[in-house]
């Protein structure tokens, strides 16, 4: 290796900015596994408060150190697209990578978001129809951390405007969550024309379940237990962190509430995702249907099958 290797700086010219909770984690995958593409191992923090405060880009160099000329280097964080301080920072900081979004329907990722937010202590835990409506009525005052996740990070219309005002459209490619359903290896593809890698390789992930929810209250309630090693709050609860213990004891202390919770728990109560009443439901989507008009602007693509189930029916009839 000659000294121009030695001193070249490795940084990620592509990012996966989200959405969260809407297939992030299945392509982050198939990008790991492809032979032209580095991407480490869960999530990159580091554009993201309080991260950006604490460190400098050297940490997120140090990710790539090493890593042979001519490979793809990728980050992924589902919370950047919701954050708005984040486009900017990684614009600047980054000079301008090719970005890679997926989008699910806002109900649906709401849930799903809303059960993940219990796992972690986000919000409390309680049966969805009365946690959501709660977090509904008290919106950012009652719980700000678990409303931006949940609620307002499936806006998608208004967090992908500051990334679009931003980029060329060129670097920009938004998919859908439905896109990977449908045909998830023409999905995937689309992703390694994006960023100009070899778009015959067949990744394995795309097989297999990626970040699973649990929506079993009783396993949550149990899972609440692991939370004192791995998260950690601000003093004022305006910002959460989720890691992993370093401690031998606290380490061996999630494993097997982990473990508990993989080989009993889940035989036990299993994990039947919820039906939502069609009030609550409507609640909801009345929340995002002017955002979803934007987002499809935006896209320029039609999302109308977000909107409340029968509201098509019931128009094509008048």
């Amino acid at each position: 290796m000659n000294t121009a290797d030695l001193e070249r700086v490795m940084l990620p010219d592509f990012v996966i900015i989200g959405a969260m909770k809407a297939a992030s984690t299945l392509i982050t995958e198939c990008l790991r596994q492809h032979p032209e593409v580095y991407m480490p191992r869960g999530e990159t923090p580091y554009f993201r408060d309080p991260d950006y405060s604490w460190s400098g880009i050297e940490t997120v160099e140090d990710i790539f150190a090493g890593q042979p000329a001519g490979r793809r280097l990728g980050i992924k964080s589902p919370d950047y697209l919701g954050e708005p301080c984040c486009a900017r920072r990684i614009h600047d900081d980054l000079n301008e990578p090719q970005l890679i979004c997926v989008l699910r329907d806002p109900v649906d990722r709401a849930v799903s978001a809303y059960y993940w937010a219990m796992k972690w202590g986000i919000v409390p835990i309680d049966p969805i129809e009365t946690g959501m409506r709660a977090l509904l009525d008290s919106g950012e005052t009652g719980h700000p951390v678990g409303y931006a996740q949940v609620i307002d990070w499936g806006f998608y219309g208004k967090h992908l405007q500051r990334y679009v005002d931003l980029w060329p459209s060129e670097k920009i490619l938004v998919q859908l969550n439905e896109d990977y359903r449908a045909d998830g290896l023409s999905a995937i593809r689309e992703v390694f024309d994006h960023l100009g890698i070899d778009r015959t390789f067949e990744p394995k992930a795309l097989g297999a379940v990626q970040n699973a929810g649990i929506y079993s209250l009783e396993r949550l309630m149990f899972l609440n237990r692991r939370n004192k090693y791995a998260v950690k709050w601000s003093p004022d609860r305006s910002w959460v962190k989720l890691g992993r213990p370093t401690q031998p004891f606290q380490f061996a202390y999630n494993a097997a509430v982990v473990l508990t919770d993989r080989w009993l728990l889940s035989r036990r109560y299993g994990s039947t995702k919820p039906k939502i009443s069609r009030n609550l439901k409507r609640r909801l989507y009345g929340i995002y249907a002017e955002d979803i008009a934007h987002a499809s602007k935006l896209l320029g693509r039609d999302l109308s099958s977000w909107s409340m189930p029968g509201k098509q029916d019931r128009a094509a009839q008048l």
